[in-house]
């Protein structure tokens, strides 16, 4: 367990290369079972979700080789079916395997996957577009059991575009027989990425970030190399902080094209964002105060997805008037709202579904604890506007999301360090809970 130290930072500049999409290269991952022969991923994150999903590859058979941002698969002996919660509580993405297993040996036994603890994810979306491809399925024990002698294309509705679904149902189509059409898809960059690797391994997936994604099924995918885009949450976090220690930035290896409505947020909060020639990033700047909005809400892509929200609250704390923001994706991602509390945000939860900030510009640095991933983001954007000292006790949520989130603002002027938390803070810290 580690903790953050931050110190009240005014100016940041410089510039920074977004690490790979996590979101992007974890579906990416899975996939690379549906072939034989060795695939190489380019631009990976060395974060907590790759390292744990590397893990849950080499039980499967795997040999995994991951040096310098590149993972190098060789998946010719996956032969287990069975993935038990030792590879699936901490990482929800393991639910992934689900088709991917499908898609290679037509069976799987997998734990139902944990991860943040940011409200209900239920799997019946997932559950219902594989049964459309001729699957039998069925939950046990708080296990998922498929299987099938023959996957079968199918024409598949989705009530709602969810993001996993509509991935797991891609990776068992690619090899199903015939065509697959799932309507009412996903539309998230990270859909259009996981089409293009796929692709690339002789797949037929079109449509990918429209109404409608049309696969023909093979037999038989190839190995195949790609390059994973720049993270947009990373990037999005890293706007924030800018927008509340001013300064000049350069943000690089990520597309604005994936981003334009969170652009278009920073823009309406008076953050001056400039992109780059050739979609490869983008400069912004901050010289004046933050400009909250009245109202912003979170939905699919292309709208601001809800990774963002919390980091959006944080930026909106020390912003100028009030503000309501509205999640309309989990129902519990406010567990971060309590800790910003703990440093003199005016900030609360109305309704369940929304939250109501009233901006301030003078805020004081405490002790705080992250929950989860986005909201450990939340605060450590929150602590660099703080004055005084800013500690965020942290159990590796940050770290499953973020390649190295201290030395990219440090190398942009943050003030801001990492330690080991000692076992008498943490006795300390689980006192003060029970308390």
């Amino acid at each position: 367990m580690k903790k953050i130290l931050i110190g009240k930072t005014t100016g940041l500049k410089g510039s920074v290369k977004i690490q790979g999409g996590k979101n992007a290269v974890l579906p990416i991952l899975a996939a690379s079972i549906l072939t034989e022969e060795k695939v190489k991923i380019n631009n990976c994150p060395d974060i907590e979700d790759v390292r744990q999903t590397i893990k849950l590859l080499e039980m499967l058979g795997c040999k995994v080789f991951f040096v310098n941002g590149t993972i190098e698969v060789y998946p010719k002996d996956v032969e287990d079916t069975r993935i038990s919660s030792e590879y699936t509580r901490n990482t929800r993405s393991s639910i992934l395997f689900l088709g991917a297993m499908l898609g290679r040996l037509g069976r799987i036994v997998i734990t139902k996957p944990g991860g943040c603890k940011i409200g209900e994810r239920p799997y019946d979306l997932h559950i219902k577009g594989i049964r459309g491809l001729g699957v039998e399925i069925f939950e046990k024990y708080g296990d998922i059991v498929a299987y099938t002698d023959e996957l079968k294309g199918g024409r598949i509705h989705l009530t709602f575009p969810s993001v996993g679904a509509t991935e797991n149902i891609m990776l068992a189509a690619v090899m199903a027989k015939g065509r697959t059409s799932i309507y009412n898809p996903a539309k998230e960059p990270e859909i259009v990425e996981l089409a293009g690797f796929l692709n690339s391994m002789g797949a037929s997936v079109k449509g990918a970030g429209k109404d409608i994604i049309v696969i023909e099924g093979t037999d038989r995918l190839h190995g195949a190399e790609y390059t994973v885009g720049g993270d947009r949450i990373v990037a999005a976090t890293y706007m924030a902080a800018l927008a509340v220690c001013r300064g000049k930035i350069k943000l690089l290896g990520v597309s604005p094209l994936y981003m334009e409505e969170v652009i278009k947020t920073f823009r309406n909060m008076g953050i001056s964002i400039k992109l780059l020639p050739g979609n490869k990033g983008f400069v912004c700047k901050n010289k004046g105060e933050i400009k909250n909005i009245s109202y912003i809400e979170t939905s699919p892509y292309p709208m601001l997805p809800t990774d963002v929200q919390p980091i959006m609250a944080a930026v909106m704390i020390y912003g100028n008037g009030v503000s309501r923001v509205k999640e309309k994706i989990f129902e519990n991602r406010f567990a971060y709202v309590e800790e910003l509390k703990k440093l003199g945000a005016d900030i609360n939860i109305k309704g369940g579904d929304t939250l109501v900030i009233y901006g301030r510009n003078k805020l004081k640095g405490c002790q705080l604890k992250s929950m989860d991933l986005r909201g450990g983001a939340a605060l450590v954007v929150a602590g660099l506007g703080a004055e005084g000292e800013t500690v965020i006790l942290d159990n590796g949520y940050i770290y499953r999301g973020y390649e190295d989130i201290i030395r990219d603002l440090k190398g942009l002027g943050a003030d801001i360090r990492e330690e080991e938390i000692s076992e008498e803070e943490i006795s300390e810290d689980g006192e003060k809970e029970e308390r």
